[in-house]
């Protein structure tokens, strides 16, 4: 065994049941006290591995204690303890979808391998090339996966499965704000006309007249709205719909506690819903009268 000084390691080569000269092996204090062990099939190999950790311990970095984990095996182990109630279903499906470019491109790869000259060169493919990895991204998109990998990647660093998150050490691409281009009041006014009697006329009202989101006005239920109020018609967002783990629609909390609210209704919104209850009516009598069933939903 080669003698060292306090602190900086050993190695030795283990002698096998029958006598003969088996695997090399490192060993280094930790500053906790605990011995960690490195092995491999010769003496260099376990001599790097010793310095490395001997570098990043005295940097204050920790130690990794399991090289073997790979990229795919960390992101989808993280992806798991990710589940809802952690999140919601529809964040952890799009989780899901973002890191799934990371693992195409590097999943078979050591998690401590991992570059940020890798992730440089898969963000820009990402958005340039033209093939199975997902050719044609947008720079938002790109920059969520940095986001969501930078995450996961914190969680490895806890887990001492990686010394640094390499996600530090890269630029991810800026977010573009698209433009704002809102409908004037002629052109408002010109759709709700248009929409004047189509089945989903009261979607179309509340949508341009009140800024609800696409999934508060879908989880709208007659419950929430009042038409007959003194003080004015209104409505209250108490529930909005998301995508579950099989990707279908569900009803749910919002999505902050500041995303319930009461939102006074203008008459013109008031009257479209009026004609979307009376002729919700009309289609309900109408199923009845044909022997159907009506499903009361609200």
């Amino acid at each position: 065994m080669a003698k060292a000084g306090n602190g900086e390691g050993s190695i030795s080569q283990r002698i096998g049941q029958d006598g003969k000269p088996g695997v090399w092996q490192s060993r280094i204090s930790l500053p906790d006290g605990r011995r960690k062990t490195f092995y491999g099939k010769t003496r260099q190999e376990v001599a790097r591995k010793l310095a490395a950790a001997r570098r990043d311990r005295d940097r204050g970095l920790p130690i990794v204690t399991d090289e073997r984990a790979t990229v795919e095996k960390h992101l989808t182990d993280w992806l798991a303890r990710m589940k809802p109630p952690r999140v919601r279903a529809s964040t952890h499906l799009r989780y899901t979808g973002l890191l799934a470019h990371v693992i195409r491109a590097y999943g078979r790869q050591r998690l401590t391998h991992l570059t940020a000259r890798q992730l440089t060169t898969l963000y820009a493919t990402l958005q340039q090339s033209k093939g199975d990895c997902g050719a044609g991204l947008s720079a938002s998109t790109v920059h969520h996966i940095h986001t969501v990998l930078h995450e996961a990647l914190d969680d490895a660093v806890r887990l001492d499965l990686a010394p640094i998150n390499v996600c530090d050490r890269v630029d991810s691409p800026k977010l573009r704000r698209a433009k704002m281009e809102p409908y004037t009041r002629a052109e408002a006014t010109r759709l709700l006309e248009a929409a004047r009697d189509d089945r989903l006329e009261a979607l179309y009202a509340l949508a341009i007249t009140t800024g609800m989101r696409l999934g508060e006005l879908l989880a709208l239920t007659w419950r929430q709205v009042d038409l007959t109020s003194l003080d004015g018609a209104s409505l209250k967002v108490e529930a909005t719909t998301t995508r579950d783990a099989e990707a279908r629609w569900q009803v749910g909390e919002p999505k902050t506690a500041s995303s319930r609210r009461r939102i006074d209704l203008i008459p013109r919104a008031r009257l479209a819903l009026l004609r979307h209850q009376t002729r919700q009516h009309a289609e309900q009598a109408a199923l009845l009268a044909a022997g159907g069933a009506w499903a009361a939903s609200d």
